[in-house]
C-alpha cells in the first residue's frame, strides 16, 4: 500500500514541476483568432421621400466611418433629388395625357438598399432603384458598392478578381445554366459584361456574388438572377 501511495505522490509531483511548452506563433493565431464583428448598420429615411440609405457605427476607425457614411448619405441624398425631378416629370405628363389613351396610371418611385455582406471588414451594399412609368410593369436598377471598413475605400471588382474574368465568366455561364429554366438571352461566357462600372457585384461567404438586371440574362419574371463565384475561381 506504502509503495502505491509513493508512486502516486511521485507521480503527482512530477506532474506539477513540468511546464507545459510555449505555444508556437501559428498554435496562438489558431487559439486567439480574433473575431471581427460586423459594422451596426442603421437605415435612414428621408422625410416625405420613398428614400432609405444606410448609416453605419461601432467601427473602429472613424475616418473611415466618416468616409463611407458620407458616401452613402450623398447617395440617399441624390436619390431624394431624382424622386423631386419624377414626381414633376409625372405632374408633366398627366396633365398632358389624353383620356382616349385610357385611364392614367400614376408613376411609382422607390429607392431602397439592402446589405448584402457584412463581415471580415468588409461591407456590401447594393441600392435599388424601383420605377413604375405605366404599362405592364416596373422595372429595377442597381448600383452596388463595396467597402473596406478598415481604411473606407472601395474594392474594385476587376482587382477583387485578380484580373481573372475568363474564369469568372466561365464559371457564372455554367451556373446560369445549371440554377435556372429559363432560357439564357447569351450563348456564351464572353457575353456576360464585368467592369469596375457597371457590374454589380458584392462579397459572399464563398467569394463574390455576381447580380444580374432584369433582362440582362434571363427574362423578367427571373427578376435579378444572383451567382456565386467561389474564391478558388480567382485566386488559383
Amino acid at each position: 500500500m506504502k509503495k502505491i501511495l509513493f508512486a502516486f505522490l511521485a507521480a503527482a509531483l512530477t506532474f506539477a514541476l513540468v511546464k507545459p511548452l510555449p505555444m508556437s506563433a501559428e498554435e496562438k493565431m489558431s487559439n486567439t483568432q480574433a473575431v471581427v464583428k460586423p459594422v451596426t448598420v442603421t437605415k435612414v429615411k428621408i422625410k416625405n421621400k420613398p428614400v432609405t440609405y444606410p448609416q453605419i457605427s461601432h467601427v473602429k476607425d472613424q475616418n473611415a466611418r466618416k468616409k463611407i457614411n458620407e458616401f452613402l448619405k450623398t447617395k440617399g441624398l441624390n436619390a431624394a433629388k431624382a424622386y423631386t425631378k419624377f414626381k414633376a416629370a409625372e405632374a408633366k405628363d398627366k396633365a398632358e395625357w389624353d383620356d382616349s389613351l385610357g385611364e392614367w396610371w400614376g408613376y411609382e418611385y422607390d429607392y431602397s438598399y439592402k446589405v448584402k455582406y457584412n463581415e471580415n471588414n468588409q461591407l456590401s451594399v447594393i441600392f435599388y432603384t424601383y420605377t413604375y412609368l405605366g404599362g405592364a410593369h416596373g422595372m429595377t436598377t442597381g448600383q452596388s458598392y463595396n467597402f473596406d471598413v478598415k481604411t473606407g475605400k472601395m474594392y474594385k471588382l476587376t482587382t477583387t478578381i485578380n484580373g481573372k474574368a475568363t474564369a469568372v465568366k466561365e464559371a457564372a455561364f455554367n451556373t446560369l445554366s445549371k440554377q435556372y429554366d429559363y432560357e439564357l438571352f447569351i450563348e456564351k461566357p464572353s457575353e456576360i459584361v464585368l467592369n469596375d462600372r457597371t457590374t454589380l457585384w458584392t462579397f459572399d461567404k464563398k467569394g463574390i456574388k455576381l447580380i444580374f438586371s432584369q433582362y440582362e440574362v434571363l427574362p423578367y419574371a427571373a427578376g435579378m438572377p444572383e451567382v456565386v463565384i467561389p474564391s478558388s475561381v480567382y485566386t488559383n
